[in-house]
């Protein structure tokens, strides 16, 4: 089961430049990954019908997902969007992802998990990279792309590439693969480095990246030998970058001096004011699921379909009740890395709570939260495996 679950883990981390370059965003790069998604739902809950209450009820965090879900469901009654179809559709494949991921990551052998998923995350990268490369033409002319390697032409997937870059850092960090040497680790972990960066072209994620990597690792003791390599290897990565990519760069940063874009702080809070002026109509239950569109283009031209803060594109959808319902994910999701034996899970859970807090303060999604809700399952279900054995002991 531990291969299965490294396919499917393998199959989401490579979905945007699989969609949004070979694909070109269409229909049928999306249709394809909803039949990836329903496929792997039906093996497993074949594979284990007998154990498939057993699997979801042992996570605090899984419960507080499945809440969260649900209270999106219903928001649609009071929705005011004229898409709802598009926001059911992401909340199905979140509950598809989630009780798959769930359901296999409990009943995996414990000792596998580590080594296996770190590999995973090692190919994802490599396979995200290539991809990337190869249909970087479309993303760099796709509307709204900035520029960025992230948005390969596939906009409606949950911000991956912000995920495998931050997996793939603080994983390997973390993780420690035994039957790789320690020189060939660090090579493995520039380049993957080198991917996050490219793959990332924004501001505030690089911050978050710099204080979960921080957190994770470099509060700990560092060599000044291990620092010094890594530091020329990044000095390496933007050379290349610059020398190859000129008009990447230059292009994003022309956009980053715009004003107005959405590449700019100055350019969000013109979203924000617009949220500010409808929410207090419905404040308790908010306006329902995707349906901020629908204000929005009342007043600005281009008429985002989100807020590009977490906090404020919750609120405005799910009101305070919606607030709490995400809040009491990121808590338990906390809390059960705490109980957990394994340090380095827990070290990796909390830099994941902080990546995500810093992200949210100029992005979010459309319809979830902008950490990937099956990521969140992955790691919960982990901890709590974890915990439990220690207490056996």
């Amino acid at each position: 089961m531990i291969n299965l679950l490294s396919v499917y883990i393998f199959t989401i981390l490579i979905q945007i430049p699989v969609v949004g370059g070979l694909f070109q965003g269409s229909s049928v790069g999306t249709n394809l990954y909803a039949a990836i998604d329903i496929i792997f739902f039906i093996i497993v809950i074949i594979i284990y019908s007998t154990k498939f209450e057993k699997s979801i009820s042992n996570s605090d965090t899984l419960k507080s997902i499945y809440a969260f879900i649900i209270y999106a469901f219903i928001s649609m009654l009071w929705s005011v969007s004229l898409n709802l179809e598009y926001g059911a559709q992401l909340l199905l494949r979140d509950f598809i992802r989630v009780t798959s991921i769930a359901i296999m990551a409990s009943n995996v052998c414990q000792n596998q998990f580590r080594k296996k998923l770190s590999k995973v995350i090692v190919f994802s990268s490599i396979a995200y990279l290539i991809l990337s490369i190869l249909t970087m033409s479309y993303g760099y002319d796709f509307k709204g792309s900035d520029g960025r390697l992230m948005y390969s032409g596939y906009k409606d997937a949950n911000p991956i590439a912000r995920d495998i870059g931050l997996l793939t850092i603080i994983y390997y960090w973390l993780f420690k693969n035994k039957d790789i040497k320690n020189n060939n680790k660090n090579l493995i972990l520039l380049f993957l480095l080198g991917v996050a960066f490219l793959a990332v072209f924004s501001k505030t994620t690089v911050i978050a990246f710099i204080f979960a990597i921080y957190f994770s690792y470099f509060h700990r003791k560092l060599k000044v030998k291990n620092f010094i390599k890594m530091a020329m290897g990044i000095c390496t990565l933007i050379i290349i970058l610059i020398y190859f990519r000129g008009d990447y760069l230059t292009q994003y940063l022309t956009n980053v001096q715009g004003g107005n874009a959405l590449s700019t702080l100055s350019g969000r809070t013109d979203i924000w004011n617009v949220a500010f002026r409808y929410l207090i109509d419905n404040f308790l239950f908010g306006h329902g699921i995707n349906s901020f569109s629908n204000y929005s283009s009342r007043i600005l031209n281009n008429a985002p379909a989100q807020v590009h803060n977490e906090i404020i594109n919750i609120i405005f959808s799910y009101g305070v009740v919606g607030l709490i319902l995400v809040s009491r994910i990121y808590l338990k999701y906390y809390n059960e890395a705490n109980k957990s034996e394994d340090q380095s899970i827990k070290i990796l859970i909390k830099s994941l709570v902080i990546f995500y807090l810093i992200v949210g303060f100029t992005e979010a999604n459309i319809v979830t939260t902008i950490a990937p809700l099956w990521i969140f399952t992955l790691f919960a279900i982990y901890a709590t495996r974890s915990t439990r054995k220690a207490e056996r002991f």
